[in-house]
């Protein structure tokens, strides 16, 4: 009698344990998959804040290039293959963040986001298309923040500041 109680207490105990096991392996794998997310969705912040930091950075060398002539072209040029290389990562990033989406309104979240960075991606494109364009420009002040005004915060119709 007392042994079979002594084996069933054991058996309930290395049960427990084995639930405890599992439901641990279980929330440990949940732990990884959101700190992996995590990790995605920092990075793409990063790489969101860079890139508005390459673009005024942009800015300020196209109004310095129009207010004295004196900016150095090899500046643009390095800040344009900077902005194009984060938009790759960006690109990259939202890959991995749609691999990572488990149900449909995180993949739709992403599918948003794809949007909104082809949208960005044609305004970086007309931003160097614009700034390639502007060699020799003579234009008064007024003129001048107008044409930054267009160049950098509107895209068509679009206010993307």
């Amino acid at each position: 009698m007392y042994r079979n109680r002594l084996l069933l207490s054991f058996g309930l105990l290395v049960m427990f344990c084995i639930v405890q096991a599992v439901a641990a392996f279980w929330t440990s794998g949940i732990a990884a998959y959101h700190v992996e997310r995590g990790r995605v969705s920092n990075q793409m912040l990063a790489e969101f804040i860079a890139l508005g930091a390459d673009k005024q950075r942009l800015k300020v060398w196209l109004a310095q290039y129009l207010l004295t002539n004196d900016a150095p072209l090899s500046e643009r040029d390095r800040l344009l293959v900077q902005m194009e290389h984060i938009l790759s990562n960006l690109q990259s990033l939202l890959v991995n963040d749609q691999l990572l989406s488990d149900d449909e309104q995180g993949y739709q979240e992403v599918n948003r986001q794809i949007r909104a960075l082809s949208i960005l991606e044609t305004n970086i494109f007309a931003l160097k298309r614009s700034l390639l364009d502007k060699e020799s420009i003579t234009l008064s002040e007024a003129e001048i923040w107008r044409l930054l005004i267009q160049t950098f915060d509107k895209l068509g119709l679009v206010d993307l500041s």
